[in-house]
């Protein structure tokens, strides 16, 4: 047997052309089409890169009478320099630095949270801040 790979990762957002535009300006994805998911507005994104899917466990204690929807808690994304990713991406409408930058041992790391605050970790690996 041959080992999985992901194949997609499926966004919920409630401003779609912000979300094309945070994904094709910030990150350099390709718009592929625009189609309907359902009866939903929906659109499909190269975004170039094979990732790891990271599963976070939610607290039991943080669970109510009302169930929560879990997802996720970020998307990583490996960039080749840090200042010009953060340049980019914080240029876009809507979008803020969550956390960081932060220099670790082997990389750098900074948190941004674009539209619908979904938050994307951008990782520079063996790279020193200024």
């Amino acid at each position: 047997m041959s080992t999985p790979t992901l194949g997609h990762i499926h966004l919920f957002c409630n401003d779609l052309e912000k979300t094309v535009e945070f994904w094709t300006k910030g990150f350099e994805a390709k718009l592929v089409k625009y189609r309907k998911f359902g009866s939903c507005d929906g659109a499909v994104l190269n975004i170039g890169v094979s990732a790891y899917l990271y599963v976070k466990a939610i607290p039991c204690a943080s669970f109510s009478s009302e169930p929560l929807l879990a997802g996720f808690d970020h998307i990583g994304m490996e960039v080749p320099d840090m200042q010009a990713a953060l340049d980019r991406l914080l240029a876009l409408p809507g979008v803020r630095l969550h956390k960081g930058p932060k220099q670790r041992e082997s990389d750098a790391i900074a948190f941004v949270a674009g539209p619908d605050n979904i938050l994307v970790e951008l990782r520079a690996p063996k790279q020193l801040l200024p």
